[in-house]
């Protein structure tokens, strides 16, 4: 039982020992005056189970044959091992002609453990990008990625030359644009109109 219902049962409770009255057991428990009469009476001839719905446990009648799921896992566990349940779902409607809808396959995919929804899926563990130790690495140009390892390890590394860099406390950094406008290329165009 629900904890709602077990609320219910204290209040229906104090109601057949007459210390509650109907229409105020109704305002606690937000339901109408029949239907307090109609649990008090369920109450009274099967005690608290008599609340439970008599269709708890039980399968839906709209539930799909245990033969169809049977032959779709199959064919899923077969050929269709490493597919998602959507690809998965495609191959079995065209291919196969197994009708059913996508959720319901995935569903039966996740029970059966051929498919980790991403929520419990393991997080990637993937190695930090530490910082360079050495000045002036990052200003490294113009490497051709095309030539072979041989050649690369025989080509010295280009560097920016010094006339391009300025000094500022210990690192080397690249001089400003002085062509450029300060105020940036918007500004030109919005002068321009």
């Amino acid at each position: 039982m629900s904890y709602e219902e077990l609320d219910r049962v204290i209040v229906i409770e104090r109601v057949i020992e007459k210390r509650l009255t109907q229409r105020e057991a109704a305002t606690i428990l937000g339901l109408t005056t029949r239907q307090v009469r109609r649990l008090r009476r369920a109450y009274v001839r099967d005690g608290p189970m008599g609340w439970v719905s008599k269709h708890r446990g039980r399968p839906s009648h709209r539930q799909l044959p245990s033969a169809l799921r049977d032959e779709a896992l199959g064919t899923v566990r077969s050929r269709y091992e490493d597919f998602g349940p959507i690809l998965a779902h495609e191959k079995l409607t065209e291919l196969h002609g197994l009708r059913l809808s996508v959720e319901t396959l995935r569903r039966w995919m996740i029970e059966d453990g051929l498919w980790v929804p991403r929520a419990r899926r393991e997080p990637r563990v993937q190695q930090p990008r530490h910082r360079r130790p050495c000045r002036g690495e990052l200003i490294q140009i113009f490497r051709n990625h095309c030539a072979s390892s041989e050649e690369l390890r025989s080509r010295p590394i280009r560097r920016a030359p010094e006339s391009r860099l300025r000094r500022v406390g210990e690192r080397l950094l690249p001089r400003p644009n002085r062509t450029r406008s300060p105020i940036g290329p918007w500004a030109r165009a919005y002068k321009t109109l």
